[in-house]
């Protein structure tokens, strides 16, 4: 019985550490009131909405797959794998719906991680499949593909080769988002010579100020840049970034970051820190406002501030639970910040 236990763990950890990109953005034609709510963070409002939708046109595709995006919204599995399987016995032959089905099955099997979610996990990547076959441009579900392949152990289906091919294939099809796949697929195989080779064939677009550089590229790379463990290689990546595009408030948080993990600078650090609070959250996950405090209070305590080291932790934990009030280490939430 060992082997079955250390089997359902490995694929415990593995579930844990996937992230689906972009559920709210799938590619279906669901009530656009669902939407809004979902945009404006109102995840219990939109599975209330998506309900009457239901039950008003229940023979309509579009509102059973709103169904399962709001379900996934507020983590209701059962609801969402139920949803999107009744959207596709209605039109079996659209994209966007397949991209939600397996989404909703990815997402159950890693809420859910025991032996009988490797079931949720074939059926999961069978549909991201079909909704490549259906339209061979849908990124995201290329993107869901990639990330599945990328970070699920090779007895679940996990391919490393299979991941790289669909990073080709965005990349083939749109520069921008092919940079951002790339990255994963680097980052993920601590590959360095990769990522110096993308970060200067991305470098040109983020610091292209004609059309305002690109927000969401500019937070992947630093983001990536962030996470590494190559001290010399992280610092030198962000401070390409930050030389490149200063005023981009989430280059001013990462090149503070790197600051006050190091000792550095900490009088700049504390000014971009305190920048980055003057204005609004940043969205999208590459920054945040709790992140900020709590670098702060890690500034300040290596200042022998205490006083300002508490205050700046209490506001990071009031911002994200998960920062408990007097505790001065994250732990796994350190790359997180």
């Amino acid at each position: 019985m060992a082997r079955p236990r250390l089997a359902a763990f490995a694929f415990a950890l593995a579930l844990h550490l996937w992230a689906w990109p972009g559920v709210m953005q799938a590619q279906l034609a669901a009530p656009d009131s669902v939407h809004r709510l979902l945009r404006a963070g109102q995840s219990a409002e939109a599975f209330a909405y998506a309900g009457e939708a239901v039950r008003s046109a229940p023979g309509d595709p579009a509102a059973h797959a709103a169904m399962a995006v709001a379900a996934l919204a507020v983590d209701d599995f059962d609801v969402a794998t139920a949803a999107a399987d009744s959207a596709l016995a209605l039109a079996p032959g659209v994209s966007g719906d397949q991209l939600i089905n397996g989404q909703a099955y990815l997402s159950h099997a890693r809420a859910d991680p025991s032996l009988g979610a490797i079931g949720k996990v074939k059926k999961g990547r069978a549909a991201l499949e079909r909704a490549i076959q259906l339209d061979p441009d849908n990124l995201e579900a290329r993107s869901t593909l990639m990330q599945f392949l990328l970070q699920a152990p090779g007895f679940a289906g996990g391919s490393r080769d299979g991941a790289r091919r669909q990073a080709g294939e965005i990349a083939r099809r749109d520069r921008v988002e092919g940079l951002r796949a790339r990255l994963e697929v680097a980052v993920a195989e601590r590959d360095k010579d990769e990522l110096r080779d993308l970060f200067a064939e991305a470098m040109p677009r983020m610091a292209d100020r004609s059309h305002g550089g690109d927000p969401p590229l500019i937070g992947a790379f630093l983001v990536a840049a962030g996470g590494l463990r190559n001290e010399d290689l992280r610092e030198s990546l962000t401070a390409q970034v930050y030389a490149a595009y200063p005023d981009h408030p989430v280059a001013a948080y990462h090149r503070a970051r790197l600051w006050v993990i190091e000792g550095e600078r900490l009088q700049e650090a504390e000014r971009l820190l305190l920048g980055y609070l003057s204005g609004p959250e940043w969205r999208g996950g590459a920054a945040s406002r709790a992140g900020a405090h709590w670098r702060l209070g890690q500034l300040y305590e290596r200042q022998d501030r205490e006083a300002r080291a508490t205050e700046q932790y209490r506001l990071a934990a009031s911002l994200d639970p998960r920062l408990k009030p007097g505790r001065r280490s994250p732990g796994r939430l350190e790359s997180e910040l």
